[in-house]
């Protein structure tokens, strides 16, 4: 599969209302810009976890309906070999106090795609208990691997399966999604349950394959990858210009080029994600709607500053893995950005990473004068990346 069809289910499962302001006083917009809206703007943060849905006074879940799981997980995968994973909740970084969250697939993708599949989290936070008990999944479309209508090849990967496991047994209600990307030595995974119709629940990004040995490790010298990366963003609290038909809140699927530079001597990294595609849900624009950076913007299809946004990477090699951080260039201020990644195959011949990065796009920025009107528009980037 099919990362253009896998929007669909991987898509389908947000939901996120537009927000409505003014520019601020003495600004325009333009089809190359996008004003910021005040903090008075409806879900001015990035999920404020709160949904009253009934208006009882009663949390009944954050952006969807959290009490649709059975939340049963136990899982301890704190001391196995497991793969490191960055896990969200509603769009929202959980944060290990040490270590990271970890997961580990039944089946390996690398041997063959299996028609059977089973993850495994450990979020290693308190609230590991509230995601769904592990199940096997089945293999969405079995034995199909449709092409990527986006033309962006499925990551580079070698194969593509995503599995699904749906219930609505009365407790245990789940709609759970597993994506997994192979390459000859490495592979990638999202993991989303939506059960609650709306924005995912429980996401999680991992990676992990054939780790290059020790012994294997170059060390001198330097070496640059390159290759895909796919991800899901979540952006909010931006000003939709007058005329526009496509609406820059939303929920999207992002994908591009990844281009990662390893210096073993300096025993660092360097990488940068530039984005090419961006596809989302828009009501009355024929539903899907996939915006190609560097398309010629129109009065009903704005170039928004959001498409052009590109994520830098910097870590420190240890061993044969790295970590470090991931930012959003341009007037972002970037923060909760985990990057990790590592490397794969004789010689370190793949790296495949995972990255979380929230921003903020501040105005206004600088000036002789306080500032007494705080604007700023949100954007949450995830996602794996992978590179030859």
């Amino acid at each position: 599969m099919r990362i253009g069809s896998v929007s669909l289910l991987v898509l389908s499962a947000f939901a996120l209302a537009a927000c409505e302001g003014t520019p601020s006083t003495g600004s325009t917009t333009s089809n190359a810009s996008l004003d910021l809206c005040g903090l008075a703007c409806p879900d001015g943060t990035p999920d404020d976890g709160i949904n009253d849905a009934d208006g009882d006074g009663v949390d009944d879940g954050a952006d969807g309906d959290d009490s649709s799981t059975d939340g049963g997980n136990t899982t301890d995968l704190t001391t196995t070999n497991a793969d490191t994973t960055i896990a969200l909740e509603s769009s929202v970084l959980l944060q290990p106090s040490s270590g990271t969250s970890l997961s580990q697939l039944l089946n390996d993708p690398l041997s063959g795609p299996p028609s059977t599949q089973q993850i495994l989290i450990d979020t290693n936070t308190s609230t590991n208990g509230s995601w769904p008990t592990p199940v096997t999944m089945n293999e969405y479309l079995p034995g199909s691997t449709a092409p990527d209508p986006t033309g962006n090849g499925n990551a580079g990967s070698v194969t593509y399966n995503e599995y699904r496991a749906i219930s609505s047994t009365p407790g245990q209600e789940r709609d759970e999604e597993l994506q997994v990307w192979a390459w000859n030595e490495s592979y990638a995974t999202q993991y989303r349950n939506a059960a609650g119709g709306g924005e995912a629940i429980n996401q999680a990004w991992s990676f992990g394959g054939n780790e290059t040995s020790l012994a294997s490790m170059p060390v001198g010298g330097s070496a640059t990858y390159n290759g895909r990366f796919v991800a899901t963003a979540k952006s909010s609290n931006w000003i939709k210009p007058s005329g526009a038909s496509i609406d820059p809140n939303g929920l999207w699927l992002v994908q591009g080029a990844s281009t990662v530079t390893a210096d073993f001597g300096a025993a660092t990294v360097a990488g940068t994600l530039t984005p090419e595609t961006w596809e989302s849900f828009q009501a009355g624009v024929s539903g899907w709607y996939t915006w190609n950076v560097g398309s010629l913007p129109t009065v009903a299809e704005p170039d928004y500053e959001i498409y052009n946004v590109q994520i830098d990477l910097a870590g420190t090699i240890t061993g044969n893995t790295y970590a470090g951080t991931a930012t959003l260039d341009g007037s972002f201020v970037s923060g909760d950005n985990p990057m990790y990644g590592g490397f794969f195959g004789a010689g370190a011949s793949e790296t495949t990473g995972i990255f979380n990065v929230y921003g903020v796009d501040p105005d206004p920025i600088g000036g002789s004068a306080g500032i007494n009107d705080d604007r700023r528009g949100f954007l949450t980037i995830n996602g794996a990346f992978h590179g030859n």
